[in-house]
C-alpha cells in the first residue's frame, strides 16, 4: 500500500490537530486517525469513546471518497483475525450517515478499554500495511 508519510510524521501532524475548541484528537484514537492519515484517509472527526456521555466505543470519520478503499483495508483486517482464527480483536464494521462514513468496532458488548486496545491493534495493522509499501 501506498505510504503517503512516515509513522512519526503521521504521529506528529495528528498531534497538532485541535478541534474548534482547541482540543486535541483523543488520545486513544490517536494511532488508528495517524495510521489511516498514512495511507492517505484523512478523518473528519474521531472519537476514543466515553463512559459518561453515550459514547461507548472508539470511532473515526471520513468522507465518502475515501469508503471503497477503506472498505477493502477494513476487509483486510477483518481476514486476517478471522484466518488467524484470532476472534479475541474486535472486527471493525463501517456506519453510513447523511454525509459521512463511521468506521467503528463490531461487538460494543466490550469493555471500553478493550475497544480502545482494539482500535489501537488495528492502527498496527494498518501501519504494517504502509510499512511493507
Amino acid at each position: 500500500m501506498k505510504s503517503y508519510m512516515t509513522r512519526e510524521q503521521a504521529n506528529a501532524w495528528v498531534t497538532s490537530l485541535a478541534d474548534r475548541n482547541g482540543m486535541p484528537v483523543d488520545e486513544h484514537v490517536r494511532p488508528l486517525v495517524a495510521a489511516l492519515a498514512r495511507l492517505g484517509v484523512y478523518t473528519t472527526m474521531s472519537c476514543h469513546g466515553h463512559e459518561n456521555l453515550n459514547e461507548p466505543c472508539p470511532w473515526v470519520r471520513f468522507t465518502y471518497r475515501d469508503l471503497p478503499f477503506v472498505a477493502k483495508l477494513v476487509a483486510r483486517q477483518n481476514g486476517s483475525c478471522k484466518k488467524n482464527g484470532d476472534m479475541s480483536v474486535n472486527l471493525w464494521v463501517l456506519y453510513p450517515l447523511a454525509d459521512q462514513i463511521t468506521l467503528a468496532p463490531f461487538n460494543l458488548k466490550q469493555p471500553l478499554t478493550k475497544l480502545r486496545a482494539d482500535a489501537c491493534t488495528f492502527a498496527e495493522f494498518l501501519h504494517e500495511l504502509a510499512d511493507r509499501g
